[in-house]
């Protein structure tokens, strides 16, 4: 993340709306530097809403957690970064206990 990406998103995460408009988020927020915006939303630290208003839908985009989590300090950063991959850690876990066990019962019958 570049230095104008770094400053855009915290611009967005200190807004008063959390709900930007497409308006709001390219014109007013990143003075027009669309290219910023979009490689926020490419790279997925902005995610785009679809809002419906007296019956018609329209996109509004917010910061997401991965947005938030580069002002993190360093610890809850990295609670952020593990906790994706909470599921697979467990699982890896249990297989391998299974394992073990098994592999315990087995060598005395040999």
């Amino acid at each position: 993340m570049d230095r104008k990406e770094r400053i855009l998103l915290e611009k967005i995460k200190n807004h008063h709306n959390r709900l930007l408009s497409p308006e709001e988020l390219f014109n007013t927020l990143a003075a027009g530097d669309h290219a910023t915006a979009h490689n926020l939303i490419v790279k997925r630290y902005i995610d785009e809403v679809h809002v419906e208003k007296i019956g018609k839908s329209y996109t509004a985009y917010r910061i997401n957690e991965k947005g938030l989590s580069v002002f993190y300090p360093l610890l809850k950063k990295l609670w952020y970064l593990f906790k994706g991959d909470v599921r697979t850690i467990v699982v890896t876990v249990v297989i391998s206990i299974i394992t073990t066990l098994v592999t315990l019962l087995i060598k005395p019958m040999l």
